[in-house]
């Protein structure tokens, strides 16, 4: 399929796949797709408004001989594949995005009329399915150590894609891959019967970094599964064709028939929200600027203070934007917290509220290859000048880290709707 316009999309595929082995292509009855990446989530999920007029509850055959109903029972596979065809500059086709989640829900059923009813279902990664009923009952790091990459190396290998999982992707031409940042120190841990997801928290609030500023994620986008020092994510603003976006108060590059000025819409802002702006009271109340620590070492019965200061570490922090925070902090005692790694905690709390200092929540034609997590930079011009230095809102316009983001197909429309975060305004 060639190039229309901004948001063409292409649905290769929307199956639907029960216990008793039936496959239904439910394409023609879906009336929107959605998948859902977001920073601060395990796993993909997804939902589909269907308009049913099939009666395909009933179409679902049952499964005598596992005693399984007709109809939804929950645990059915949908297989998604899309692509957008959207740049015609590129000489090869857009890659194909292929996703299987399991549905666990059906919402929003309401009857149209007698022949029709539209409902909501909704799913979520297949691993989420594998991994949930588990417990981990073991330690981790030996007589001698061992870092926490390797130990959520392990546990992504032997929970969340092992060996059952990766074989049944393909066979469906999905290929998921486990990129794990590099952590410091040597640890030892007893896992005392926590979920697989449960234990993952743990170890990223544990993880530290080789500059000791950390701030790990665990999450799944569209190429696979992640576990990322945030810190490293942003450096990524300083390489070459980050994707840029554009908000103009007309409708200057407004598309025609021209090529070029098609090209041009698939890089305009459709709409956006400021979700959240600076808040000074709740930066010095959740620990930006200031914190103490009380170290405890239980063995030796001592203890050690550790003060954090943001005015004092501000420069060793990785940043989205030049600049910073306005505001400092008097008192030590405004955050006091005990721990046993000294005001590493105190650190990530800090870099947390300097990276989503600022929220907002953006449209724009669909991209797949966008994922939660990437770097964009976003230009909002509040007159009809296209230049660097005359129109630009600079309390909007930045580099952005991408935390959620939405991936909606609507009757053949392909839109990308992204809640993005930055520090502080440009200088």
């Amino acid at each position: 399929m060639g190039y229309s316009f901004s948001g063409d999309i292409e649905l290769v595929q929307l199956t639907l796949s029960n216990s008793s082995g039936q496959v239904i292509d439910i394409s023609h009855i879906a009336m929107e797709v959605n998948i859902y990446q977001s920073l601060f989530k395990h796993y993909l999920r997804c939902d589909v408004a269907i308009g049913d007029s099939l009666n395909l509850g009933n179409i679902l055959v049952g499964n005598e001989k596992e005693n399984i109903p007709v109809g939804w029972t929950g645990g059915e596979t949908l297989t998604i594949a899309y692509r957008e065809n959207t740049d015609p500059s590129k000489d090869s086709e857009v890659p194909i995005k292929r996703h299987m989640f399991v549905l666990f829900e059906m919402t929003d059923r309401i009857k149209n009329n007698e022949f029709s009813e539209q409902y909501l279902i909704q799913g979520i990664s297949l691993e989420a399915f594998v991994s949930i009923p588990q417990k981990i009952r073991k330690s981790y790091g030996g007589s001698e150590g061992n870092t926490i990459k390797n130990m959520i190396g392990s546990i992504c290998n032997e929970y969340i894609l092992p060996n059952p999982v990766s074989d049944l992707y393909s066979k469906v031409n999905i290929r998921k891959t486990v990129d794990i940042d590099e952590t410091s120190g040597l640890e030892k841990y007893v896992i005392p019967s926590l979920s697989v997801d449960e234990t993952i928290d743990f170890l990223a609030n544990e993880a530290d970094s080789e500059s000791h500023y950390p701030y790990y994620v665990f999450y799944e986008d569209s190429e696979g599964f992640k576990f990322k020092n945030v810190p490293n994510l942003i450096q990524k603003k300083s390489e070459p064709n980050i994707p840029s976006y554009f908000y103009f108060m007309s409708n200057y590059f407004e598309a025609t028939d021209d090529d070029d000025i098609k090209y041009e819409d698939q890089y305009k802002i459709i709409d956006f929200s400021v979700e959240k702006a600076t808040n000074i009271l709740e930066n010095v109340t959740q620990g930006l600027y200031k914190a103490k620590n009380i170290k405890l070492d239980i063995i030796n019965k001592k203890s050690e203070i550790s003060v954090f200061d943001y005015q004092k570490e501000k420069g060793k922090f990785e940043t989205l934007q030049r600049g910073d925070f306005f505001g400092e902090v008097g008192n030590d005692d405004v955050i006091l917290s005990l721990s046993t790694k000294g005001n590493l905690r105190d650190k990530r709390n800090s870099l947390k509220k300097q990276i989503f200092n600022n929220v907002m929540n953006v449209s724009i034609p669909g991209d797949s290859s966008l994922n939660v997590g990437g770097i964009i930079e976003l230009k909002f011009y509040i007159n009809n000048s296209f230049t660097e230095d005359q129109g630009l809102d600079k309390q909007l316009s930045g580099k952005y880290i991408i935390t959620n983001l939405r991936q909606k197909i609507n009757t053949n429309i392909f839109t990308t709707q992204m809640t993005v975060s930055k520090d502080v305004s440009l200088i």
